[in-house]
């Protein structure tokens, strides 16, 4: 998966047809939702033997939250459906484990999407604390 990513961004890069670029880009979303469905079925191996470990590091909630929706948006789009993202005044550093915040937050997305037949889906985010 990485060397089609990889590949797909070369290829992107030098190209100059709006057509191609658009195409690049859809096969590097499914290549990276492939990559993160991948690495899903390892963690859950991982929670299985016991030996998940989750990370603490800083992150930005935005760029995060951008990253998730993209992941989301085609299949939202080809529905007709609205994303809407609700973070009312949370900030933007935060710490903790990125990666699995990200594939919780796609997973309950594409379900959302998935499951909704016409209007939006919202993601609300607040801090409780």
């Amino acid at each position: 998966m990485n060397a089609i990513i990889g590949l797909t961004h070369l290829l992107a890069r030098d190209t100059r047809d709006p057509l191609q670029s658009s195409r690049l880009a859809k096969v590097d979303g499914a290549a990276q939702h492939l990559l993160r469905l991948i690495n899903d079925v390892l963690d859950l191996s991982k929670i299985e033997a016991g030996k998940m470990a989750l990370e603490s590091t800083g992150f930005s909630l935005d760029r995060l939250l951008q990253q998730t929706f993209e992941m989301v948006a085609g299949c939202a789009r080809e529905k007709g459906l609205e994303l809407v993202l609700d973070t009312a005044h949370v900030p933007d550093g935060l710490r903790g484990d990125p990666t699995r915040l990200s594939q919780a937050l796609i997973n309950l997305l594409s379900n959302a999407v998935m499951f909704t037949d016409a209007g939006w889906v919202r993601l609300r985010i607040e801090t409780l604390r």
